[in-house]
C-alpha cells in the first residue's frame, strides 16, 4: 500500500497545517513513531500534536481519529476499493 500526503484542513477548522498533516497520516494508518520519522521530530511532538487534534476536534480515541480524517477527506476510505463497493 502507498501512503500519500493529503492536503490539509483550512486553518478556519482550527488546525494548523501540521496538525492536519498528522490527522491525515493517523487517517492513513500510520503510529506516531512513523509521522515522527516523516517529520523529522521527536514522538513526543507528534503526541502533542495528535492531543491538540484530538482537543479541538472533541474526538476521544484514535478510532474516532482515523473515522474524522477520512470524514474530512484528509485519509481515503478503506472501503472505497473494497469488494463490497463492487458488489453494491
Amino acid at each position: 500500500m502507498t501512503y500519500r500526503v493529503i492536503s490539509p484542513l483550512p486553518a478556519e477548522k482550527g488546525l494548523t497545517h501540521r496538525e492536519s498533516e498528522t490527522l491525515s497520516w493517523l487517517g492513513q494508518g500510520k503510529d506516531v513513531p512513523s509521522i515522527a520519522i516523516i517529520f523529522n521530530i521527536t514522538r513526543k511532538t507528534v503526541e502533542v500534536h495528535v492531543s491538540n487534534v484530538m482537543r479541538k476536534l472533541d474526538l476521544h480515541n484514535r478510532a474516532e481519529v482515523v473515522l474524522a480524517a477520512i470524514e474530512l477527506g484528509l485519509a481515503p476510505c478503506p472501503c472505497a476499493n473494497s469488494r463490497l463497493k463492487e458488489a453494491a
